[in-house]
């Protein structure tokens, strides 16, 4: 959230845990890369775990890479922190900015949408996904999977058919674009 303090906390936690793997070796003898930022079982793992100092509720899925469904947190400021990590050696992995937005948003606002990805571009970043899809599309390919059965969405470093996810998935990316509608762009 734009806050120095805190991001500067986890660019010393990513120091330190580079420090720690670049002793290790996987079990092919290469180097490992780092995920650290990156959960793909953040619906699992969740589940299994209580509260956080966050807000997240018991049991509620983990956030996703780089990404923030809270209305109150632009996407200039994940920008923001993925710019302040270091992406030397074997960092690059889990250093995803992970977002959603409307197709609306961007047939009303195209040029901030070119801004946006020209001043996130300058600033620098490792990957960013986007899914450019809205709540309405996602309940109604739930509700008949027929009718969009050629819909593919990108979850967590992977793109998927959306009716080939698991419940969960489709859930919670339903629930993603419903908190992602009344973001400040």
């Amino acid at each position: 959230n734009d806050d120095d303090r805190v991001d500067s906390i986890a660019v010393k936690i990513v120091e330190e845990f580079m420090k720690k793997l670049q002793k290790q070796k996987t079990y092919r003898n290469a180097k490992p890369t780092m995920s650290i930022l990156t959960i793909t079982s953040n619906v699992v793992y969740g589940k299994a775990t209580g509260n956080t100092p966050d807000g997240r509720k018991d049991g509620e899925p983990f956030g996703v890479h780089i990404s923030s469904d809270k209305p109150s947190v632009a996407y200039t400021e994940l920008i923001q922190f993925a710019s302040r990590l270091d992406y030397e050696g074997h960092r690059f992995n889990g250093n995803v900015i992970d977002f959603m937005i409307t197709p609306s948003f961007i047939e009303n606002h195209f040029d901030k949408m070119v801004d946006f990805l020209i001043l996130s571009i300058s600033l620098g970043f490792f990957q960013m996904q986007i899914n450019v899809t809205s709540s309405d599309i996602l309940i109604k390919a739930k509700a008949n999977p027929k009718e969009y059965e050629n819909l593919i969405v990108r979850v967590w470093g992977f793109s998927a058919y959306f009716n080939d996810l698991p419940e969960s998935y489709k859930d919670l990316l339903i629930e993603r674009a419903l908190k992602n509608e009344g973001k400040n762009y």
